[in-house]
């Protein structure tokens, strides 16, 4: 049975705009030094995608980086961690920089 929640994605400029302090935040990009975390922010290395640095400097395309990073996702550890946040009964937030 899935926990009462929802995994949404989120742009890591559009946090702050965000006020649900039950929720999940994992961080799934590089973080800036002056970010502030709080209890409710994880580190979340496993879905990087390490080529987002160059989907943001244009060197490949928006097309090729979503096919390169379904890719990456599809991992036993990815696949089990989607696993555990769908079963936590509160709002799950993946932070991104792309």
């Amino acid at each position: 049975m899935w926990g009462g929640n929802t995994i949404q994605e989120v742009d890591i400029n559009e946090i702050k705009s965000i006020y649900d302090p039950a929720a999940k935040f994992y961080l799934c990009c590089e973080v800036p030094q002056s970010f502030i975390y709080f209890d409710n922010y994880s580190s979340c290395p496993v879905f990087y995608a390490p080529m987002s640095r160059e989907r943001k400097a244009g060197l490949i395309s928006k097309e090729e980086f979503e096919m390169k990073y379904r890719k990456q996702i599809k991992n036993p550890v990815c696949i089990d961690l989607v696993g555990y946040m769908r079963n936590l009964n509160q709002n799950i937030y993946l932070v991104t920089d792309v």
